[in-house]
């Protein structure tokens, strides 16, 4: 087994226990075993070699070369110990030598999120020495470290004083060093996403910056076209030109290498007419072994003498999730000497097997397997541990110990879902299709919960776990899925037991949990769970899933991520409202009058975060005031004003405008109001999409004088468009069009967690043929517990908003689990559910400028009459009849529902909106005739939350039906336009249907 010399370091320094007689007993875990396979296979011929070369979560990689030596390292952003080094010979067999962060006192990063520490590091080799440049996010930002010997002692982090991130060095041949990196751009930036890439001397002896800094590229190839994130700056020479290699895009689907060239180190530069000279973005993500999100390339010259890059990438399932976050790549580089480098022309697919260096033989090594289908086992019998663990942070205390033949855990009030240094280590997960099993005693110590972790993030991950009891042992499976408290999905008390296993096994976007007990077989503790929240699709961050053993007390104190240490000493706010409160359009300079005559503040009482102002043609929707959201401020810490005592309502403003976030999970933030905290924050969760205007309001008392908000980071940087402080008589609190008498309660907490004991439906992922787009397309169909080919089901079909897809009903409301829980208790009838995607184009993805695809979502009138209806009814024991057939939306989706429902009462019976959106034909022109319709209608279902935007187009709707005499189901609630109500009514609709 291939040993850690840094964790046996950490043992031999002693680190104290600071343990107390109280400390619960050590729990001793027996093995690990890890076994995992690709979705498409792949055997290296002879003379070639597999990709990725590095599975699991090796991103951002850096290459250097010292003689016939190759060295590579990667971001390990929370985890230590940090930046793996990795070394080779040929470019193709690669073996974990150390780390560059190997001791706890080297560098500390405490109270970090999973996502912040160790950011894009770079190395290179100088005159007999190694040199690391890097970025610590969230602590004393860029910084060199140095060795002799690649495999370590590295020196302490000396801090280099400029702004940025992703640096390297670049050494030339007279002897100078210099320092790239990604900044900010001169002056105020265009838009967001807007960078630049800077140059510095290095004095390399001196290990400081010296010298003027200088820009060398601003915002990327073409700033006409608005390039995001040009990052990861590497400098080459060759044949008296230098070569300036960055990343552009964001490192998201739209990821791709770009190359520049000048005469002189400085500039200027100029692009190629070529560029990019490697990108997958207009390739379909959903082809078998298709590779995404690729970029952050480093070069070198291979010991064949050709030129060849490393670069990360994504293995997706389903064309979007994977466990295994951004791996290593490697490729040759086409670079004729004089001319351009091209790793791969923009048609071209990365390939999982290709010709290796001087024809390289691949060598397994199956003590730290790095790539390809293969098992792994820890029996903890070594003198240290497997150079395959890492741990979250840096370790203040000795919580682990071999002895034995067995791994001896220290249970600590330290949880996962906080941001210290649980007692949990964790090895990768390499593959979309995995086993993780180990074995384990049951904890000598009541309360004490020990065993078996997945972990993604704070907020998503699952933890199997044993706990002793007075009425025996107790098995649970604990799920976090955005909440701050853990859930409990399914659980199993035994009279006794002395050892458990656990074991789960995940395939794309399911997974199972078994356990057993001493020597007895495996039992299924849970089925059919949600393997997609293990990804940073829908976790966010830049990280990929470990999994691994995991103890604590059952009382460890759960702190909410993004949490910060209190302030102290801050100055008094020097803006100042008085009784009548305020209106500030954020990140403008000059006052702003909207429709209703209210005038705005320009841009002030921030502390910190930089403005932008966006293009006059910005569309914004759900707002009569879109110039509001085309300023922002970002990266901001606080707002505060001076105001007499009193109750006021604060209304802030949001809309995710940012080219470089396309989906959740890409911005998380946290912020507190008047001391009301809002955790884990997604403007693009919250407003259903990008450029939709959304509106948080809340109710605040102010009795120091003082009003104040606080942002905390956790994935992206936090930002705001506007805020309004208003009086409390007067504001109610939402999009007012009077109040409502809601139709049905708010529903009790935890209908759509799955439960522990009842039986599962199933959802997969289909295809179809689509004549009306000329294509093939998905949709997702949930089919109810115990279904059968034997008996006909009457199905619900569920139609999504603007800037969502297939997926994302299962995103805002776990649609399986709330049916399954439904039909269990007896509430539901048990149905088909098809969830297809209503934008009817060859290009369904909902990417750029989604209200651009706004015609596609009528088209898809006909997809869905004639395509997808066919389909379902062709696969499925689907009962023909229109009242067995149900429509219902969400947004752009209720719209679609009410548009195509009411225009179809020969094939719905059951037509449901949920806050639909402006595609919504007039209210006459959707019942023309009220007695007809209502001769032919089961259910007519229209809701709209308070707080929506978008409230006044329900209204009309239910004024006009209403005062015509259409029976119809009117309810609000006291949510916005979100998925808090569309999940709501969703469960509330689910219940009426077909009885």
């Amino acid at each position: 087994m291939n040993r850690l010399p840094c964790l046996a370091t950490v043992l031999s320094l002693g680190l104290a226990l600071n343990l107390s007689a109280q400390t619960p007993r050590p729990v001793a875990f027996d093995w690990l075993e890890y076994a995992g396979t690709n979705a498409l296979p792949q055997t290296p011929g002879p003379g070639e070699f597999q990709n990725p070369i590095l599975t699991g979560f090796y991103p951002d990689p850096s290459i250097c070369r010292a003689g016939d030596d190759y060295y590579l390292i990667n971001s390990t952003f929370a985890y230590f110990p940090g930046i793996p080094v990795f070394h080779s010979r040929d470019l193709v067999n690669w073996r974990k030598i150390g780390h560059v962060i190997h001791r706890p006192e080297q560098l500390r990063y405490d109270r970090v999120g999973v996502s912040q520490g160790i950011f894009a590091p770079a190395i290179e080799f100088h005159d007999g020495v190694f040199y690391v440049v890097c970025t610590q996010v969230g602590g004393n930002g860029n910084f060199v470290v140095t060795a002799t010997n690649p495999a370590g002692p590295w020196s302490d982090p000396v801090e280099l004083r400029f702004e940025g991130i992703d640096p390297s060095l670049f050494f030339d041949e007279d002897g100078r060093a210099w320092m790239i990196n990604n900044g900010a751009p001169e002056g105020r930036p265009l838009y967001d996403g807007h960078r630049a890439i800077w140059i510095q001397e290095f004095d390399w002896r001196a290990k400081r910056m010296i010298g003027p800094r200088k820009v060398l590229v601003n915002g990327g190839v073409d700033i006409s076209k608005r390039p995001i994130w040009i990052e990861g700056p590497h400098i080459y020479k060759r044949g008296g030109w230098y070569y300036l290699s960055c990343a552009e895009g964001g490192t998201g689907p739209q990821h791709s290498q770009v190359i520049f060239r000048s005469r002189n180190v400085d500039g200027p530069y100029t692009p190629w007419e070529k560029n990019p000279v490697l990108t997958q973005r207009h390739l379909s993500p959903r082809e078998p072994g298709a590779v995404t999100c690729v970029g952050h390339a480093d070069y070198v010259i291979g010991p064949d003498g050709n030129w060849w890059a490393v670069f990360l990438g994504v293995r997706p399932y389903q064309g979007r999730f994977s466990p295994m976050g951004r791996e290593t790549f490697l490729l040759p580089v086409d670079w004729p000497e004089g001319e351009w480098p091209m790793i791969l022309t923009p048609d071209r697919r990365v390939p999982l097997v290709t010709k290796a260096p001087s024809g390289a033989a691949v060598r397994p090594n199956p003590e730290l397997p790095l790539n390809g289908d293969f098992g792994w086992r820890d029996d903890f019998d070594g003198g240290t541990l497997s150079s395959a663990w890492i741990m979250l942070r840096t370790p203040k205390e000795t919580w682990w110990k071999l002895e034995g033949g067995k791994l001896l855990l220290t249970p600590r009030a330290e949880a996962l879902t906080a941001r210290g240094n649980p007692s949990f280590f964790g090895r990768r997960v390499q593959h979309p299709r995995f086993t993780a099993a180990l074995a384990l005693a049951v904890p000598d110590d009541p309360g004490v919960d020990a065993g078996l972790a997945v972990f993604q993030g704070e907020r998503h991950h699952y933890f199997a776990r044993v706990r002793r009891e007075r009425g025996g042992v107790t098995v649970a499976l604990e799920q976090i899925r955005g909440q701050e408290q853990p859930s409990v999905i399914a659980s199993e008390t035994l009279a006794a037991a002395r050892a458990i296993r656990f074991r789960i096994a995940a395939h794309d976007a399911t997974c199972g949990l078994e356990f057993a007990a001493d020597d007895g077989s495996w039992q299924p503790l849970a089925k059919d769970l949600d393997a997609t929240m293990l990804t940073t699709d829908v976790a966010g961050g830049f990280v990929g899933a470990t999994v691994g053993p995991h103890v604590r007390t059952a009382d460890a104190v759960t702190v909410a991520v993004g949490e910060g240490r209190p302030r102290r000493g801050r100055p008094a706010p020097g803006l100042r409202a008085d009784a009548s409160g305020l209106r500030i359009n954020v990140g403008a300079t000059e006052p702003f009058t909207d429709a209703d005559g209210n005038v705005w503040q320009p841009d002030r009482g921030f502390e910190g975060g930089e403005t932008l102002e966006r293009e006059s043609d910005l569309r914004v929707s759900r707002t009569p005031n879109p110039a509001l959201f085309r300023t922002e401020r970002y990266s901001m810490a606080a707002f505060a004003c001076a105001i007499p005592n009193g109750n006021y309502v604060a209304r802030l403003h949001f809309a995710e405008t940012f080219e470089g976030i396309s989906g959740p999970g890409e911005r998380v933030f946290s912020f507190t109001v008047q001391g009301r905290e809002f955790k884990d924050f997604d403007v693009w969760v919250k407003a259903g999409g990008p450029y939709r205007a959304y509106v948080e309001t809340v109710p605040v008392t102010v009795t120091n004088g003082e009003f104040r908000i606080t942002f905390t980071p956790q994935v992206e940087n936090p930002m705001i468009n506007a805020l309004e402080i208003l009086p409390a008589p007067g504001a109610d609190g939402g999009a007012a069009d009077g109040d409502e008498a809601r139709a049905f309660p708010e529903p009790p907490e935890g209908i759509a967690i799955p439960r522990g004991g009842i039986a599962r439906g199933r959802l997969e992922m289909v295809e179809y043929d689509s004549k009306t787009v000329g294509t093939r397309r998905q949709m997702q169909v949930y089919t109810p517990p115990g279904f059968s080919p034997d008996r006909r089901y009457p199905v619900l079909y569920l139609l999504h908003g603007i800037g969502g897809d297939e997926t994302e009903w299962q995103r805002f409301a776990r649609v399986d689990a709330l049916l399954d829980n439904l039909i269990a208790d007896g509430k539901a009838a048990p149905m088909i559910v098809v969830m297809p995607n209503g934008r009817a184009q060859k290009n369904d993805r909902a990417e750029g400028d989604v209200f651009a695809a706004a015609a596609a979502f009528a088209v898809f009138e006909r997809d869905l009459l004639d395509d997808v209806i066919p389909a379902i009814e062709a696969r499925y024991p689907a009962a023909r009849d229109r009242e067995s057939r149900a429509l219902a939306g969400l947004s752009m989706g209720g719209g679609q529902a009410l548009n195509f429902g009411l225009g179809h009462l020969d094939t719905f019976a059951w037509v449901g909106a949920f806050s639909p959106a402006p595609n919504t034909r007039p209210a006459a022109e959707l019942v023309p005739d009220p007695a007809a319709a209502q001769g032919r209608l089961k259910l007519l279902w229209l809701s709209c939350g308070k707080r929506d935007g978008l409230m006044r187009i329900s209204r009309r709707l239910h004024d006009d039906w209403t005062a015509r005499g259409l029976p119809h189901v009117w309810n609000t609630d006291d949510h916005g336009h979100d998925a808090t109500h569309w999940r709501n009514n969703l469960w509330w609709f689910a219940q009426k249907l077909f009885r």
